[in-house]
């Protein structure tokens, strides 16, 4: 499938739709209504072609949502072929509807999808990250790329049993910290219901603001999160959440929720309040609410920030795999973007 109206059209996302909820292994961010965020952002901002995979692998299914990015004149016009959602989106697992796929059924997707492209399109280098399926890591062209902290969620049957379970240094502050809020004011949390986007969206700038102050490099390309909250909140996808010490917001978080399990995506702080560890209570409260809410995983996904170490009790393995194109031009253009502009750059 090679145009936006076509993959896109109400007949095929039910389609997609219904792949992934007989799919055992999907995850949430090759959902329709994220992938429909993703690319209402980026298709002002540069060229942008999908190139959407969907074949038989076995007893099952495979659908793998692609896109060609030719890329600027900075960039000597490369075209890259990668995941919808590429680096704003932390998985990329191919989506296989019916039999569970094992490492077998993955590894004949592989190695069929890379016979496959480069007779059907011309491309300079095909790159997909976020890889955690079985068969990640066999052969030529994968490396690992990280890990992702979760949490099995499965032992706690009520949420007041999670508190306790956490470790007693951790434990401790939490409870100092919802007392010293009790005695300035208190706490007040508002989780933004399906119909509340509007609403919603007023709290974006300071939540968006607070997040850059942390994370000064982190992109946020243009109405990005704007369009994560227009396309996901009304169906569920995603859970957006304030806490209010006297009255004045303090901490924030965005996440998605998908197959009883909870994605932490984005979580930003107040700094005024940092005294107070709102992002901790923060990071209770939505452990709370998961187990509430009957998840099994609560994922707190790629990163290497030090606080998900003190919430998590196991660890994904994320792989990538790179492949170049057959093109004498594109591996110019390869070199470019590889060796000369790094090189410039320093």
């Amino acid at each position: 499938m090679t145009s936006w109206d076509e993959v896109l059209r109400p007949a095929f996302v039910q389609q997609w739709l219904q792949w992934l909820d007989e799919s055992s292994t999907a995850h949430v961010f090759f959902h329709p209504s994220l992938v429909r965020a993703w690319v209402e952002t980026y298709l002002p901002l540069c060229d942008i072609r999908p190139f959407f995979v969907v074949g038989t692998c076995g007893d099952s299914i495979a659908f793998l949502p692609l896109v060609l990015w030719r890329r600027n004149w900075k960039n000597a016009w490369q075209r890259l072929l990668v995941p919808a959602g590429y680096s704003d989106f932390d998985y990329h697992d191919p989506v296989f509807s019916g039999a569970k796929p094992g490492k077998e059924l993955a590894a004949d997707f592989w190695n069929a999808l890379c016979e496959y492209l480069p007779g059907k399109m011309r491309f300079d280098c095909f790159t997909v990250d976020g890889v955690r399926q079985l068969a990640a890591g066999q052969g030529i062209g994968w490396v690992e790329d990280g890990y992702c902290p979760l949490t099995d969620l499965a032992k706690f049957k009520k949420p007041e049993e999670f508190l306790p379970w956490l470790k007693s240094s951790l434990r401790g502050d939490l409870r100092r910290q919802l007392r010293r809020i009790e005695e300035v004011g208190g706490l007040a949390t508002v989780t933004y219901g399906n119909n509340q986007v509007e609403e919603a969206l007023l709290e974006l700038p300071a939540f968006l603001e607070a997040h850059s102050y942390r994370w000064p490099g982190a992109y946020k390309a243009p109405r990005f999160h704007e369009n994560l909250v227009r396309q996901g909140l009304p169906s569920g996808l995603v859970s957006f959440r304030v806490i209010r010490i006297g009255g004045v917001s303090a901490a924030w978080h965005l996440g998605f929720r998908f197959h009883r399990c909870f994605y932490s995506y984005m979580p930003a702080m107040n700094e005024k309040f940092a005294s107070m560890s709102p992002g901790k209570i923060m990071m209770l409260y939505r452990y709370e609410q998961s187990i509430a809410e009957g998840d099994k995983v609560f994922d707190h996904l790629r990163g290497a920030e030090d606080y998900k170490e003190d919430w998590s009790t196991n660890k994904q393995v994320v792989w990538r795999f790179s492949m170049r194109g057959n093109d004498a031009f594109g591996s110019v253009r390869n070199m470019f973007v590889d060796r000369v502009k790094p090189f410039f750059a320093k």
